[in-house]
């Protein structure tokens, strides 16, 4: 019996899953909804719109799985299409209708238009022409033997219109090149159609006897891909074919049963979902490779992308939304802080998008880099972890770029370049000051001890009383130095003049020292820090 014709159907509602295996190493999670789903499709508000079929309601969710809204529709909706306008359509099929919503709206409700067939509306696709356009299957009861393609303008306005003589069961529809195109489940064939109000056959497209073509799926290079779903197989074929045969894309890896939904994605593979082989299939674009990826327990139905690269299904076993991640990791750029002089810890948030991954961080004094530290291994989930690294060999307080870089099976992943400085060593220079208070304050010594060579000393003096301005002395020798009387000329400092002693070394947190005279008692001394590359002593923590 096919899905669409079913009655009675056994709803099983099972918890939120998390870490099911899936045979390539992809992500799967699920969340609950009302029923077993049909249709799903990503609504222009950012959030997933499911068809709940048993239900009879669609349900709005983040993409997160939160539910938003439910809205009752009437009896059986399948399919969810997404029209120009923020309007997301479902074909009610049990109720033999449309409905619509305002996606964009703050609260959106439901808008019905009947359709003109005791049959129930199953596909839509928006054709991009201003309308929106529906499959009326015959089942041999309704419509007889022959089925009907509907349309009704994609405002939502007006009524809706039907042309017969088509063809048998059409359970889905899509549009490309401005055509068209409806697999015929009964007929084998695959009709390319005029767009508007009375549509006519342009040429028709074989696929092997007793296979019966279902979903239907438009890629951006302008080819068509068809599952068989009596065939477990995948068909294309270029959307300006005229007759002759689709080509069948030879699968590896697995077996496809049952397939109905495919999606041409946004990141370039074609996807297919098996219904009965409980898996999804991953094609590439030219139909050379694939990929199969085990859902144990489901019955993936339907599929759309997300907002974020991964894939969502519906499911016809039980009462959940699966979503699927399976790509290349992402990385943000490092942030490091440096721990000694010679060395620094490096951190990202790095997303391994359902696969296991391996983490590095370049690093080196320019954008070349030439210096790696990892691997650092990530468990392939469909969530961000935080990974360090440590970074050795560093010369102290030197400029240096670090970048991430992650890699899994699908593909390597680099950030962004980050600068940082290592840690500059804390010279180890001591000043002190010989001197004699009174209504000013003579200084007869400043000596500077525990020098590792080669440092800068500069001497500044500013205020009332001063011998001199600055004076600077390079490249001291080891030990200490003190300057006395014969720089000082015993010459009384008046109240509120300073002397500035700075201790300085390129790479080097440098040494500042400051004397402020105050009258009748001690100067105030005080000591700080001068960091590389500023003018302005600070804090030596």
């Amino acid at each position: 019996m096919r899905r669409w014709a079913a009655q009675l159907v056994t709803v099983l509602v099972v918890p939120f899953l998390v870490g099911v295996a899936p045979a390539e190493g992809a992500s799967v999670t699920s969340f609950p909804t009302a029923s077993a789903g049909s249709g799903i499709a990503l609504g222009p508000d950012g959030n997933l719109w499911v068809a709940e079929e048993f239900n009879g309601s669609v349900a709005r969710f983040t993409p997160a799985g939160a539910l938003l809204a439910r809205y009752p529709v009437g009896a059986g909706p399948t399919t969810v299409a997404v029209g120009p306008g923020g309007r997301v359509w479902v074909a009610v099929t049990g109720a033999d209708k449309l409905t619509w919503f305002d996606a964009t709206s703050a609260s959106p409700s439901a808008h019905d238009i009947a359709t003109p067939s005791t049959c129930g509306p199953v596909a839509l696709v928006s054709g991009g022409d201003g309308r929106m356009y529906f499959s009326l299957p015959s089942d041999g009861v309704c419509n007889g033997d022959v089925s009907q393609l509907g349309s009704v303008s994609d405002s939502g306005a007006g009524t809706a219109t039907a042309t017969g003589g088509l063809g048998g069961a059409v359970y889905d529809l899509a549009v490309s090149s401005g055509k068209l195109f409806a697999p015929d489940f009964g007929g084998d064939v695959i009709r390319r159609l005029t767009l508007g109000t009375s549509p006519s056959v342009e040429s028709t497209i074989s696929v092997a006897g007793g296979s019966g073509p279902d979903g239907i799926a438009a890629d951006a290079a302008g080819s068509l891909w068809v599952t068989e779903y009596n065939a477990g197989k995948v068909a294309r074929f270029p959307a300006a074919q005229n007759g002759g045969s689709a080509q069948e894309v030879t699968l590896t890896g697995g077996t496809l049963s049952d397939p109905y939904g495919i999606l041409a994605s946004a990141d370039g593979h074609v996807y297919v979902a098996g219904q009965a082989s409980a898996n999804v299939v991953r094609v590439s674009a030219d139909g050379l490779s694939s990929s199969f990826e085990a859902l144990p327990g489901t019955e993936p139905h339907a599929l759309t992308d997300g907002p974020d690269g991964e894939l969502y299904l519906t499911d016809q076993h039980s009462a959940n939304v699966i979503r699927f991640v399976d790509g290349a990791a992402r990385a943000a750029a490092a942030a490091v802080k440096a721990v000694t002089t010679t060395a620094a810890t490096a951190t990202s948030v790095v997303d391994p998008r359902g696969n296991e991954t391996q983490v590095f961080f370049d690093y080196g004094p320019t954008g070349a880099y030439g210096r790696t530290a990892g691997p650092y291994v990530v468990a392939g989930s469909a969530g961000v972890t935080n990974v360090a690294g440590r970074l050795t060999g560093l010369e102290p307080g030197t400029a240096y770029h670090v970048r991430v870089r992650a890699t899994n099976a699908e593909g390597t992943t680099t950030s962004t370049d980050k600068a940082f400085a290592s840690r500059s060593p804390l010279l180890a220079a001591r000043t002190t000051f010989r001197y004699q208070p009174g209504r000013t304050t003579v200084i007869s010594r400043v000596s500077v001890a525990r020098l590792g060579g080669g440092e800068t000393i500069t001497l500044r003096c500013q205020g009332r009383g001063c011998p001199f301005k600055a004076k600077a002395f390079k490249r001291v020798k080891k030990g200490s130095r003190s300057f006395g009387k014969e720089l000082w000329k015993a010459r009384g400092l008046h109240p509120g003049s300073k002397v500035v002693v700075l201790v300085t070394k390129p790479r080097t947190i440098g040494r500042s020292t400051t004397l402020v005279v105050r009258a009748d008692t001690k100067p105030r001394i005080v000591q700080s820090c001068l960091r590389p590359g500023t003018t302005r002593p600070g804090p030596c923590s």
